[in-house]
């Protein structure tokens, strides 16, 4: 099984203030805890549900994409990248709403600034050419049933999911 996050690409380590002050591989930003950088989409169709994708890693309900990026690329290039390595979706700069950006620490050695972005898209999920490596299923959901599911089973979404939730709901 290939690894599907290259642990070392070159990063960017950011201070509070989200300016670049270093670049190393992710296993050492993660190993050290370094605050870095990822991007986040959420994909909304015309009947208001949000493309969730269950993570191929740990089983959980994550962003519709979601990713790290290399040091000399920024947020929304990244997203646009991101779409099409993990969905095999091409979205446009264009379409991209900006959300919000939020500093996350998580249980896992990531401590990041993730920017989160909205698009409004239809999109066909059986047409989705999404990486098996990342990527175990996609679905659409509701907001409704999203809340429901963070109530009831917490331990099944990731904490990029729940925070950006809070915001966007």
């Amino acid at each position: 099984m290939p690894i599907p996050h290259n642990p070392d690409e070159i990063i960017a380590v950011v201070d509070n203030n989200d300016i670049m002050i270093d670049k190393l591989p992710r296993k050492i930003v993660h190993d050290r805890w370094l605050l870095h950088r990822e991007t986040a989409l959420l994909i909304v169709n015309f009947q208001n549900e949000i493309l969730i994708q269950k993570r191929a890693d740990n089983k959980k309900f994550s962003v519709s994409v979601e990713g790290h990026f290399p040091f000399d690329s920024n947020y929304s290039d990244a997203i646009v990248r991101e779409a099409k390595e993990e969905l095999g979706l091409y979205i446009s700069k264009n379409e991209l709403k900006e959300i919000c950006k939020l500093k996350i620490r998580s249980v896992n050695n990531n401590y990041r600034f993730v920017k989160f972005f909205e698009i409004k898209k239809d999109v066909d999920l059986s047409s989705l050419d999404y990486d098996k490596w990342e990527v175990d299923s996609v679905y659409f959901f509701s907001k409704e049933e999203l809340v429901e599911i963070m109530e009831k089973s917490p331990e099944k979404v990731t904490k990029g999911l729940r925070v950006i939730l809070k915001e966007y709901l």
